[in-house]
């Protein structure tokens, strides 16, 4: 949105990729982490949703273990801690 992204477009393409790759932890993470400025009305539980199902994902690659870090702080971070 900084660059002028229009919001439903990026909803949309994030429920494209979430379609494609339904059990990715980088697709949730990413939905997740952008979904609080993107669904101002229901983003921040939703959000926290999509992390919680990211972090039960298992770890299957060296980039998924950096997504997992990523992903355990953004969730300390929801719940305050960070």
């Amino acid at each position: 949105m900084m660059y002028g992204g229009k919001r439903e477009l990026a909803l949309h393409h994030y429920k494209q990729a979430l379609a494609l790759a339904p059990a990715t932890k980088v697709v949730l993470f990413e939905y997740g982490l952008r979904l609080p400025a993107l669904d101002r009305q229901h983003g921040h539980d939703r959000s926290h949703d999509m992390l919680n199902e990211a972090a039960a994902l298992p770890v299957n690659n060296a980039y998924d273990k950096l997504i997992q870090g990523d992903i355990t702080y953004a969730l300390e971070t929801l719940h305050g801690g960070g």
